[in-house]
């Protein structure tokens, strides 16, 4: 069973009242906004990445979702579970980690919990101050413009030079490029918006499909950086629009809106005439790619 069949069958009858029936990417209560991530060595990061970068992408994973939703991250809480065979010297440097997150972005530890395990696990709640209004994955609507912030496609490109050793190209994939300040254009501007996590092309269909519209995306006008311009050039754009991990914002707003914040680049549009939860690629030479269902998936990827 899909990740979110089970969250659906077993897990949304326990939602309580601001948990957006666990369809979003963040749950309002208290006064704020809220998210968790969990990492786990061997599936979402290499047991020789870099201890202390490591500490900093737990934190970047989930103040992406946050500021996805047009809030700003405030405070978190850490869980961690610690194996034996990495001694203090490394839990020092993991510390140091979160230490130079928290000085970038005015972060602060509110508490957790430690304990000892069979490999390294961490797990973060973030809490969010919103900027404006409440922004979910639904409220797009037909003419709206799609808009991403930074460059698609380098969490992959990155992840593969880590798996290779190339530690110089794998600098997105050890601390993800997160848009730190783009929750106000978010909380401005956006119909509807989320995260770049599961890919831009499953990402996309999140969109379509709880707002209930169907979306065209422009091949030509996704930003790359040169060693994704060098990937595509090699027949590598589906790959790029599918491989996940590049955690940038990407929103729905009204085409007259004018955005402020020059990291975001149009890439799509709502357009009239495709059915709801419909995502189509207008390629470079012209061809509509109408991709499978797809993306990141825990339990069947």
């Amino acid at each position: 069973m899909a990740e979110f069949e089970r969250i659906a069958r077993y897990l949304q009858p326990l939602a309580g009242e601001g948990a957006m029936e666990l369809r979003d990417d963040a749950a309002r209560a208290y006064g704020r906004v809220l998210t968790k991530d969990v990492l786990v060595e061997g599936t979402h990061f290499l047991p020789g990445d870099p201890i202390d970068l490591l500490a900093r992408k737990a934190l970047r994973v989930n103040a992406s979702d946050l500021i996805a939703k047009g809030a700003e991250p405030e405070a978190y809480m850490l869980g961690l579970v610690w194996p034996e065979a990495r001694g203090e010297a490394e839990f020092a440097s993991f510390c140091d980690g979160l230490r130079v997150e928290q000085e970038l972005t005015g972060l602060e530890l509110l508490g957790g919990d430690t304990t000892r395990g069979p490999c390294l696990m961490i797990s973060v709640t973030m809490f969010g101050v919103r900027t404006g209004p409440e922004i979910l994955r639904s409220g797009g609507e037909v003419g709206d413009m799609l808009m991403v912030t930074g460059t698609i496609g380098d969490g992959l490109l990155a992840l593969e030079a880590a798996k290779e050793g190339q530690a110089d190209a794998a600098a997105a994939y050890y601390l993800p490029p997160v848009p730190y300040g783009a929750e106000f254009a978010v909380s401005a501007h956006a119909n509807a918006a989320l995260d770049v996590s599961d890919g831009l092309i499953a990402d996309t269909r999140h969109l379509a499909e709880e707002s209930k519209i169907g979306i065209r995306l422009f091949a030509g006008r996704i930003p790359l950086s040169a060693a994704g311009k060098k990937a595509a050039s090699e027949g590598r754009l589906p790959d790029l629009l599918t491989g996940g991990d590049d955690y940038q914002s990407l929103m729905l707003c009204r085409v007259e809106e004018k955005i402020s914040d020059d990291r975001f680049t149009v890439i799509g549009e709502a357009m009239d005439g495709l059915p709801p939860g419909h995502v189509e690629v207008l390629m470079p030479d012209g061809e509509l790619w109408v991709p499978e269902k797809g993306g990141w998936d825990h339990f069947t990827s």
